[in-house]
């Protein structure tokens, strides 16, 4: 998940949520199928197996949450059966998702139609537009340009953006970006559903842009004598934790061995496991020489406020939002 925290919600649900794992799912998800989830849903009769300790006092919203989680671990055809008693808006925007992850792209916008629009397009169009806007794909760059000039979440332009990931049209980087935003699609109708079905709103889990500084007890100037050399602390007076000053960085050149994305790490990082920003997968860089050369680049380091992860951005980038590559959630590059 992008932004929710699954300890926020009952035990058996949250338990469900990490099934599938801490990396965004594929953009078709029946293609990685959770069999034990779907044992699992089954086995969990009732809504009050789903949500206890909590109390259900919506059933239909209950029969979306269930829907939710057989579409998020790979089954389809269960969500269909599901969503089927669910609130008229969740069953259409549920049903959407669903048919568009089955390639059914003309039938899933006839099911968005259906929608007036939803709570969830607000916050959703927040997020896409800056996740799409900080790609280098230029269909993905007008896709957010188009959520800008309209203002609001566009399911239409989506599905076409899809559709073209999904034939392979678009780069891998892409792939990525749209898998972030499928993934906080259905986070933030989950916990529209949850909500509802147990009656009562989820706590606001609070967000920094930027991480906390340090504090600082600052000692009392010492005296230099005209001897001794002087010193950066005698000029710095404070750093902070976010941004480190341009610096010129070694890096390599590396290849993703299972979706061949090329990235570029840090030469420190030889011989130490790293994660495809593209496809998630995890493979170890190799010790030395091949495969790439060296090669130096000036960039502003920067501090996700969420997982901690730490790449590089151009230093135009400060005071502008950008992209997690590890976690996917946007904060506020420092200026």
């Amino acid at each position: 998940m992008i932004e929710l925290d699954p300890t926020l919600l009952s035990r058996n649900v949250a338990s469900l949520l990490m099934l599938r794992g801490a990396a965004a799912p594929p953009l078709r998800m029946q293609t990685e199928a959770n069999l034990a989830a779907r044992r699992m849903l089954a086995g969990l009769d009732g809504s009050r197996a789903l949500f206890m300790p909590k109390c259900c006092v919506d059933e239909a919203m209950s029969a979306a949450v269930r829907a939710l989680l057989y579409l998020w671990h790979g089954w389809p055809d269960d969500c269909a059966m599901h969503v089927q008693v669910a609130p008229d808006t969740e069953r259409h925007y549920v049903t959407g998702i669903r048919l568009r992850q089955q390639g059914r792209y003309d039938a899933a916008k006839q099911s968005f139609r259906e929608l007036e629009g939803h709570a969830i397009f607000t916050p959703l169009r927040e997020y896409a537009q800056v996740a799409a806007g900080a790609s280098a794909d230029p269909v993905l760059k007008r896709f957010g340009e188009v959520l800008e000039v309209r203002g609001d979440w566009e399911p239409f332009a989506f599905i076409d953006v899809f559709s073209q990931v999904v034939d392979g049209k678009l780069s891998y980087g892409a792939d990525a970006i749209l898998r972030g935003i499928q993934c906080r699609e259905i986070e933030l109708l989950l916990v529209r559903c949850y909500e509802g079905a147990v009656g009562e709103k989820l706590p606001e889990r609070r967000r920094d842009e930027a991480p906390v500084r340090r504090r600082i007890e600052r000692k009392p100037p010492r005296t230099r004598t005209s001897s001794e050399p002087p010193s950066r602390c005698d000029s710095v007076v404070g750093a902070s934790p976010a941004v480190a000053p341009p610096a010129a960085t070694a890096e390599c050149r590396v290849r993703c061995p299972r979706c061949k994305a090329p990235m570029s790490v840090a030469q420190s990082m030889r011989g130490k496991p790293v994660r495809c920003a593209a496809c998630q997968a995890e493979f170890r860089v190799p010790e030395g020489g091949l495969p790439g050369r060296a090669h130096v680049r000036r960039g502003i380091g920067v501090r996700c406020p969420r997982c901690q992860g730490t790449h590089a951005v151009p230093p135009t980038a400060r005071g502008q939002k950008t992209v997690c590559p590890r976690c996917a959630s946007s904060f506020l590059v420092p200026g």
